[in-house]
């Protein structure tokens, strides 16, 4: 697995040496930053469920200002900080060990981007809605994707979330939710 582009372009990540983490493949992370390429710059991007922290860094290469790396597992959280040092992005990179949703409670910013790559056979996606529903956490206008497998019909509106895009990719597909859209 590597950075696709930007500023840290090719860099190798360190992955899992099994598969009890799920990375977002290289494909679906291309057509991701693709759809965020007006959104990405000068952002605070929070990366959930982050794994190998690849979507998060990979934001940063591509101009995000600062970004937030979750994840509750050691393993996680070991690849993760092997990873920001490999890179050399640690000032711009802030790694919180700990269940989603008390690191949405730790982070002392508006955020512009949440990404969540949750584990699909888990029920996490309408958590996540939730969640981040109810906290002041997402700027107005931002935008938050979960990743999930594409059998999960996800709702086209949670109160203030709606969604607006959706693409599939093999058994994946990304949702994209907009804080704030009206109903004008």
């Amino acid at each position: 697995m590597r950075i696709i582009a930007g500023n840290f372009k090719g860099r190798r990540l360190e992955t899992p040496a099994n598969y009890d983490i799920r990375p977002t493949s290289e494909m679906v992370k291309e057509a991701l930053f693709s759809m965020l390429m007006n959104d990405i710059h000068n952002s605070v991007f929070v990366d959930l469920f982050s794994g190998t922290g690849a979507v998060g860094l990979e934001a940063l290469s591509r101009g995000a200002e600062k970004v937030y790396l979750v994840d509750r597992s050691r393993e996680s959280v070991s690849i993760i900080r092997n990873n920001v040092n490999k890179i050399g992005c640690q000032s711009q990179a802030n790694i919180l060990a700990s269940d989603y949703r008390v690191a949405m409670d730790r982070i002392n910013e508006p955020v512009d981007i949440i990404f969540a790559d949750p584990p699909y056979e888990e029920g996490y996606n309408l958590e996540i809605l939730e969640s981040v529903e109810n906290s002041d956490l997402l700027n107005d206008d931002g935008i938050l994707i979960i990743e999930h497998s594409k059998k999960f019909d996800m709702p086209e509106r949670y109160e203030n979330l709606e969604a607006f895009k959706e693409k599939k990719y093999g058994k994946k597909a990304l949702t994209f939710y907009r804080k704030g859209i009206s109903d004008e």
